[in-house]
């Protein structure tokens, strides 16, 4: 065997290895959701957002949710924004330990709080009346608490229209955010170094999270070693079609010829395991073995010589061209979180395959270039009914 594809299919054994072997964690079936939670999805290319109405008829004081996942770095943000300065204490907090003479005790949170120079907070009537009960008593609810999560330590910023805090995600566990108590402030009319916090409510939004990792994130050696394995054995390959173009041109020099050649490549190129978390890699690696198959294949030469069928004239680049719009179809729908679109990329799909049968309702004749293509696409439609049809039906 050559030394190289030696060395690349070795190292391509390891790498499946320590792939697979945390695959179980990695595939664990979702968290079942806890009562009163909103389940959500949250991934690097699809952050979450909402908006939350906190009065009636005043979009000006409508809250905007973000919640970002950072991948490279296992981080998730939560950002709140709306059209007035935001406050909210970061965890649970009495009033009378943080409120005192009506005003906002920065020096008494546990949190370093930047703040402009003199500045104070004064709670308004408004938002002193809409505390139920006795004002010392009660407590103001952490406008973010998480589980699952660790929050990152940051100053916070007093005067802001966004309020954004970074978390690591820890694991194993079930992710959690709640949204809490939030006020509004804006700046005083009447006091030159004062803000007025003119608005309180409890967003109360419970929210549990479900992360959309990227399986083929930090896999670049894995992929760059598959990808050189694939174009060895496509490029030794396609150079042994084009000597040996169809069957007519055979006869039994070239045929012990051929099979001679094969034999080679057999032993030069053996089947790979395709099994991978990455679809790209396992795409790579399923192309390589139909390669590989391809070149098995050839061992039934003297059969087809034999036999007299009608010619496919549908050409191989064509076959090849639905396959990857097929293996795209699919990559596309195992990423979508949207149930219009993945009906769509499934109803494309059965279409594309549907019109290629059509041509094959006959065995016919084909060079190694159609009778190679006719496999990758029969893979890839094996690929598609495994992933989008049978597990749609589970």
């Amino acid at each position: 065997m050559n030394k190289g594809v030696c060395k690349l299919v070795c190292s391509l054994v390891v790498l499946f290895a320590a792939t697979l072997m945390p695959s179980c964690a990695s595939k664990k079936a979702l968290e079942a959701p806890v009562k009163g939670n909103q389940v959500i999805t949250v991934s690097a290319d699809a952050p979450y957002t909402e908006v939350i109405s906190t009065k009636e008829g005043a979009k000006d004081m409508d809250v905007q949710v973000k919640i970002e996942f950072d991948e490279p770095n296992n981080t998730l943000k939560v950002s709140l924004t709306s059209g007035h300065n935001l406050f909210g204490f970061k965890n649970n907090s009495l009033y009378k330990n943080v409120i005192r003479n009506k005003k906002v005790s920065l020096q008494r949170l546990p949190y370093k709080v930047v703040s402009e120079g003199e500045m104070t907070y004064r709670l308004s009537k408004n938002v002193r009346k809409d505390i139920p009960g006795n004002n010392d008593k009660h407590t103001f609810n952490a406008l973010v608490s998480t589980t699952g999560l660790h929050a990152q330590t940051e100053d916070y910023i007093m005067v802001t229209d966004t309020i954004s805090q970074k978390f690591d995600i820890m694991a194993d566990t079930t992710i959690t955010i709640t949204l809490g108590d939030v006020m509004m402030m804006q700046r005083s009319v009447s006091k030159k170094n004062r803000y007025d916090l003119i608005y309180y409510t409890n967003l109360d939004k419970h929210y549990q999270i479900n992360i959309g990792r990227n399986p083929c994130l930090g896999k670049g050696e894995e992929i760059s070693s598959a990808q050189s394995l694939l174009e060895d054995v496509k490029n030794h390959y396609n150079a042994l079609a084009s000597k040996y173009p169809t069957v007519e041109n055979l006869n039994a020099e070239t045929l012990a010829a051929l099979e001679e050649v094969r034999l080679k490549l057999e032993n030069q190129y053996p089947k790979v395991e395709a099994n991978s978390e990455c679809p790209e890699v396992q795409s790579i690696l399923q192309e390589y073995n139909s390669y590989v198959d391809s070149i098995a294949k050839l061992a039934d030469v003297k059969a087809e010589f034999a036999q007299k069928r009608p010619r496919l004239t549908l050409p191989a680049d064509q076959l090849l061209a639905v396959a990857r719009m097929v293996d795209n179809n699919v990559a596309s729908w195992l990423v979508s979180n949207d149930v219009v679109e993945k009906a769509d990329l499934v109803k494309r799909n059965k279409k594309l395959i549907e019109d290629i049968n059509r041509k094959l309702s006959r065995k016919m004749r084909m060079d190694r270039e159609q009778s190679h293509a006719l496999y990758v696409f029969k893979r890839a439609e094996k690929y598609f009914n495994e992933t989008c049809l049978q597990n749609n039906k589970r």
